[in-house]
């Protein structure tokens, strides 16, 4: 939960930034995958990138439907 709080905190700025920094290092975790690397700590890694990608993209999400709500 506190990964979910500490998220919770940022700018969409700063969400987006960190967006952009697990997109690289998925990027890299799966090409170190498909060459051969160590399997179950990279499939560990990678599982661990994409559930934080998904907590940001939720957490932007939400944040553009409150907007949209607020809106008259």
């Amino acid at each position: 939960m506190r990964r979910v709080e500490n998220l919770r905190q940022m700018s969409n700025d700063q969400l987006k930034k960190r967006l952009n920094e697990i997109g690289n290092e998925l990027h890299r975790a799966v090409g170190k995958v498909k060459a051969g690397g160590v399997y179950s700590e990279d499939s560990m890694f990678i599982r661990k990138l994409k559930k934080d990608k998904a907590r940001i993209l939720t957490i932007l999400r939400e944040r553009e439907l409150r907007k949209k709500e607020a809106q008259p």
